[in-house]
């Protein structure tokens, strides 16, 4: 019989990474959720083969300066929260203080930044939650922001790294697909996508400006960057609605049943942008955003398939963007490691009224 012993930090981290990164996709998406949470008003994401060689991912954020660099791999060490009621709080996408420092451990995680008091940015490696000592934190000449580069992920599990081999292209097309959500809802940063050494552009959005619709803006990137012809028409409506006579059955449908939810949580807010079902789009996509975190939820995904079941003349699909806002206290945002559930309080309350369409 085996002596029982505690697993080493090494062991510990590579093990969680099995949780935390289940997919290439996730991995973009933690980094530009950093991004966003240091105010980035551009991000470019650039990957090598299909994300297997580089993810990297740049920002014109508010940076960090020498001393933060230093532990920002420690894991458990947050700026978001002091204690688990924090939570109810919570503004900001990251708080466990753990992804970077996982990172380390199946990858090369390269790290440069550099705040707006520092005249110069550093530059730091790490591996296994630490500097590298063979490169150590090095000064360099860069702009204000942060550049993060993960190389040769999976690295030391050939298994996991097979696997993702195998199916880079599957990979690939989530990793597009994931950070296009992502630009499609922060209108007002500016994504670009890049892939093997720029030669090949994915797409690029340039922000909102005063002077564009909001609707025929996200009309133009439905089509960009989701290749979704809305020939058909592109509608809004909101529970800010004073008037609903001027919504077609269809918007009114899902409409009522958001509103139930409206009606039983206090300053509960939704805007839902949608098509009415259409030959020309290939396929269904609802894209959801819970207090601007991208998540699923089958419930809410029931509301949109049960209602254009009901409005459907005939046979289409649909693309549909709804962003739900409410107080921080009624959701609990630490379901999965990876974020991207989510629950309401009382959501079978919230809930239970959607299966009378």
């Amino acid at each position: 019989m085996k002596t029982l012993s505690k697993l080493s930090d090494e062991t510990i981290n590579t093990l969680d990474s099995n949780k935390t990164f289940t997919h290439l996709s996730t991995i973009v998406k933690e980094l530009i959720e950093n991004s966003l949470d240091a105010k980035a008003s551009k991000i470019s994401i650039k990957l090598l083969k299909g994300g297997l060689e580089l993810i990297e991912v740049k920002d014109d954020g508010i940076g960090m300066n020498k001393e933060t660099l230093q532990k920002l791999c420690l894991r458990f060490t947050s700026t978001k929260i002091e204690s688990y009621n924090d939570l109810t709080t919570l503004e900001t996408f990251g708080f466990r203080g753990e992804a970077l420092s996982i990172l380390s451990y199946i990858s090369t995680l390269t790290i440069i930044s550099r705040d707006k008091n520092s005249e110069y940015g550093h530059q730091a490696v790490f591996i296994n939650g630490k500097i590298d000592k063979k490169n150590n934190m090095k000064s360099i000449v860069c702009n204000i922001g942060t550049v993060i580069q993960v190389q040769n992920i999976f690295y030391n599990n050939p298994i996991r790294l097979n696997y993702y081999t195998k199916n880079k292209n599957d990979e690939l097309e989530e990793i597009i697909n994931t950070a296009a959500k992502l630009a499609f809802h922060f209108i007002n940063v500016s994504f670009s996508l890049y892939t093997d050494n720029n030669r090949n552009n994915v797409f690029i959005t340039n922000g909102m400006t005063n002077n564009i619709d909001e609707l025929e803006l996200r009309k133009n990137l439905a089509n960009k960057l989701f290749n979704q012809d809305l020939s058909d028409g592109f509608f809004k409506f909101d529970n800010n609605e004073s008037d609903e006579k001027g919504l077609d059955k269809l918007s009114s449908g899902i409409a009522f049943n958001l509103k139930t939810i409206n009606n039983t949580m206090r300053n509960f807010k939704f805007v839902c942008y949608h098509t009415k079902p259409s030959n020309y789009i290939k396929k269904s996509k609802l894209i959801v955003f819970i207090n601007n975190r991208l998540v699923k939820n089958n419930s809410l995904k029931k509301i949109f398939k049960d209602t254009y079941n009901k409005f459907l003349i005939k046979k289409g699909n649909f693309f549909a963007y709804l962003s739900i806002t409410c107080p921080p206290e009624l959701l609990d945002v630490n379901v999965k490691a990876n974020k991207s559930e989510i629950f309401f309080q009382n959501e079978e309350q919230l809930l239970e009224n959607f299966g009378n369409l």
